[in-house]
């Protein structure tokens, strides 16, 4: 009788286990389509960014002001 309604147990937690287990792979399954279709959107963001880019036409570049160097100030000394 025991031993009965041990195997009986040792079912219910076995059962346990595969819907525990199934939950955990429809998450793991959910995650890597997320995944996926990031990676897919991300691509095609690239994609399209770089058609843009060769599109326009290239931009100038300013041409650098040489600085001219101020001199240090003085320090003051006050009594």
């Amino acid at each position: 009788m025991a031993e009965a309604k041990f195997a009986a147990t040792r079912g219910k937690a076995g059962q346990a286990m595969t819907v525990r287990e199934k939950a955990e792979r429809e998450v793991a399954a959910r995650t890597a389509k997320l995944k996926a279709l990031r990676l897919a959107k991300e691509a095609a963001d690239k994609l399209a960014a770089e058609e843009i880019a060769a599109a326009s036409p290239p931009s100038k570049a300013k041409k650098a002001k040489a600085k001219v160097e101020k001199p240090a100030k003085r320090a003051t000394r006050v009594y």
